[in-house]
């Protein structure tokens, strides 16, 4: 049971920098119990091929927390955290210790950290308002607050994108300092209800931002597009495109496009995608000159695109089709598949659809196998480059394994260990800690080795 630590006075004046003790609390971390390793070690040792050595037991409990049905949680490489109602609590994975604990403004809908910095949000505050607020991962301390929501964050240059809302929606863009939330630069203003932006970045700093400004005068599918550096808003290019077509259907981006189009950012480029009557016309623009580079047309009604290594992924309705990034040519099309992760060595890793639960690695370019994981499935959230998958056996038991970095063909998963009473589908993964929410009201938090 869940005991309210604290209250918000009426003048709503919080200290934020209060760190509460963990002694005597009935959600103080505990170690986690350790579930199943008799059957774990006898389904690993059937996973590994003839001759092989058995798998060490890896998955070790580190701490299990009350977690209430509305509350939220986010995970880094050194902590957890954790929202109960307006009650905000780090956690220490090192030595399963209370870090810090503070009373919120609000109660949070979703947590994002970002480095050092943890930002709690919610779309409706006691106002009926949007509200963000930074918090130092490492002392709880309050860094700043802003009635917008971060859409996402920029971590090469240490930058959040925010929204600024009015009562028809989102009408500004700008990007603050993650540490200060100090604004940084503006983006197009206004920018409409129906303006587009995409990220094409490597985390260094040096990625672009493109937005799409409706020309609202003309109400016609016209408008703008502005490319701009993401350190600095300088803008890099800047002209119209043809009108997009109108259909019935809203874009791909954090905001409609109109419809019956949508845009997005891959591989250096600006992709427009126009539905016709026999498929998606995609037509591909340099993000540095906004020229025209490729148009491709491809049979199915393709829903967003995405970056798959060396090749262009679209999603459609009935099929995935892979083109080259710099030409638009198909190189494969698959009525198989409908999502693919990619992996180092120019693979992926696919996934099917709910009537094929077949999991597969691939070669990115080809298509051609490399290796079946079924009846594995990659676990809810997760980030990282060695996809952590689970798989509920028949006992009620969910067994977790690693997929080996290495670009191997023949490569199993690797298994870590196993549990029960959980939902892998809510669980994260970040940096060998695995923490899901459990059938008793719980959270729960594993370590595993390298």
């Amino acid at each position: 049971m869940v005991r309210e630590a604290g209250a918000v006075s009426q003048s709503g004046l919080i200290d934020l920098g209060e760190a509460w003790t963990a002694a005597a609390r009935d959600d103080a971390p505990r170690a986690t119990r350790r579930w199943g390793w008799p059957l774990a070690v006898a389904l690993a040792l059937a996973l590994v091929p003839a001759g092989s050595a058995a798998p060490a037991r890896e998955l070790v409990g580190v701490l299990t927390v009350p977690l209430g049905a509305a509350d939220t949680f986010a995970v880094s490489d050194d902590g957890l955290y954790v929202s109960s109602g307006t009650r905000l609590t780090g956690y220490r994975l090192d030595d399963r210790g209370v870090r810090w604990r503070i009373a919120m403004p609000f109660r949070p809908q979703a947590l994002l950290v970002a480095g050092t910095v943890l930002l709690a949000q919610t779309s409706t505050d006691a106002d009926g308002e949007p509200r963000t607020l930074a918090v130092d991962t490492l002392t709880g301390q309050s860094l700043w607050t802003d009635q917008n929501l971060v859409d996402r964050v920029l971590p090469g240059p240490g930058l959040a994108v925010t929204y600024t809302f009015s009562a028809r929606g989102p009408v500004g863009l700008h990007t603050v300092q993650l540490r200060t939330g100090r604004t940084a630069w503006h983006g197009p203003d206004p920018i409409g209800t129906r303006t587009v932006f995409d990220l094409d970045g490597a985390g260094d700093g040096t990625g672009l931002l493109t937005f799409w400004v409706p020309d609202g005068a003309a109400g016609n599918g016209a408008g703008t597009v502005q490319v701009m550096a993401e350190a600095t808003g300088r803008i890099i290019a800047s002209g119209p495109l043809p009108p997009l077509a109108d259909g019935d259907r809203a874009g791909s981006g954090q905001v409609p496009a109109p419809a019956g189009s949508w845009l997005t950012v891959a591989f250096g480029r600006l992709l427009v995608a126009r539905y016709t009557g026999y498929g998606t016309e995609v037509t591909a623009y340099r993000l540095n000159t906004l020229a025209r580079d490729w148009q491709a047309t491809v049979s199915s009604t393709v829903y967003t695109a995405a970056d798959c290594d060396s090749v262009l992924c679209l999603y459609g309705k009935d099929e995935m089709d892979g083109l080259d990034p710099t030409t638009g040519a198909t190189r494969w099309s698959s009525r198989e598949w409908t999502r693919a992760y990619p992996l180092p060595g120019n693979r992926l890793l696919l996934s099917g659809t709910a009537r094929n639960a077949a999991l597969r690695v691939v070669d990115a370019g080809t298509l051609r196998p490399l290796a079946d994981l079924t009846p594995w499935t990659p676990v809810g959230g997760q980030t990282g480059p060695a996809p952590v998958l689970s798989w509920d056996t028949t006992s009620h038991e969910t067994w977790f394994a690693v997929l080996p970095d290495e670009p191997g063909q023949s490569h199993p998963p690797r298994p870590v260990g196993s549990v029960t009473g959980i939902n892998p589908r809510l669980c994260l993964a970040v940096a060998h800690t695995i923490a899901c929410p459990t059938r008793h009201s719980e959270l729960s938090v594993w370590r595993y080795g390298g």
